[in-house]
């Protein structure tokens, strides 16, 4: 099941898959970058690698095998930086009465009535991340997530299946009611004048109607009720799936940036706050309560699936 923006995430994602040249994005073109210059603070593919060192042979430049030194990326910056709420501003602080990550603009806006404000810069010296832990939790959610979204589109076509298995009932009924009624009329037609023949014929036909007649009455307008039921819990169930994708996307994209973010603690802080929010937003929709799943703790993985379960009431 796709949505909207299945090809702005997987532009993002191609985005994130590795290094650009720096050089070559300035020119809207897209190369993968083999060496790092710590004096120009750029990415270089190997085409304009070529040319900088030939220029710029007393820079010190750092190679694919030492990838670990590389700091992360303008794209993976900007995408951690980015305020959810101002998109065009980016995150600096961090208000501690409502525990969120906050632009300027959010401050005047949204945290104005709060004094405890704290620049991101301040809190890197009192706060550390564990990176290969959030590395296993994301892993750990994405595959529950996953789970959880098969399960729910098994659901789906569990309803659709239940309906239509029941609605070919109600019409397979229908069908053997009218033929019982004509085979029984048929026999009783045998060797019979022709104007007892065409009063049966007729009372025949005053059986069927009264046969389509019940069916009108009742089957169709249970159905019908049926129906509506169904599109509405489909519905229900469309929306969970859609967003159990998006907060997908969105861990998908923490996991693979993590490791591109070098040394840099403050974007290492701000990527684990972010991700923490959206982990608790997908343990809400795992039905699990936050408090057990930490960014920075350690936690046992047991995320219960719930299971839609459905019944179709067969009578009126």
């Amino acid at each position: 099941m796709t949505t909207g923006s299945t090809s702005t995430i997987a532009k993002c994602s191609r985005m994130f898959e590795d290094f650009c040249c720096t050089s070559c994005q300035e020119l809207n073109l897209e190369e993968s970058a083999e060496i790092y210059c710590e004096a120009c603070r750029m990415f270089y593919c190997k085409r304009c690698g070529h040319l900088h060192n030939r220029l710029s042979s007393e820079h010190t430049t750092v190679g694919r095998g030492d990838i670990s030194k590389w700091p992360a990326s303008k794209e993976v910056e900007d995408f951690i930086r980015k305020c959810e709420v101002h998109a065009d501003k980016t995150l600096t602080q961090f208000c501690h009465d409502h525990s969120q990550l906050c632009s300027s603009d959010c401050v005047v806006t949204i945290h104005s009535q709060y004094s405890q404000v704290t620049p991101i810069s301040e809190l890197t010296s009192t706060h550390s991340t564990d990176l290969q832990g959030l590395s296993m939790k994301l892993k750990t959610i994405l595959g529950d997530m996953k789970s959880l979204q098969n399960n729910q589109e098994a659901s789906m076509q569990t309803l659709q299946g239940s309906y239509t298995d029941h609605e070919g009932s109600v019409i397979q009924q229908l069908c053997l009611n009218i033929n019982t009624t004509v085979d029984a009329f048929a026999d009783s037609t045998v060797s019979l004048s022709d104007e007892n023949e065409q009063y049966i014929k007729a009372e025949l036909c005053r059986n069927v109607n009264s046969i389509l007649n019940a069916f009108d009455n009742r089957s169709v307008k249970e159905l019908s009720h049926m129906n509506d039921a169904v599109i509405s819990i489909k519905g229900s169930i469309t929306n969970s799936i859609n967003k159990c994708i998006s907060l997908q996307n969105d861990l998908t994209q923490f996991y693979k940036i993590i490791h591109k973010i070098g040394d840099n603690k403050e974007l290492l802080l701000i990527a684990s706050m972010k991700c923490g929010q959206k982990l608790r937003q997908a343990l809400a929709v795992l039905g699990k309560s936050d408090n057990v799943f930490s960014v920075l703790g350690k936690s046992e993985h047991n995320v219960r699936i719930p299971v839609i379960r459905i019944q179709l009431n067969a009578g009126s």
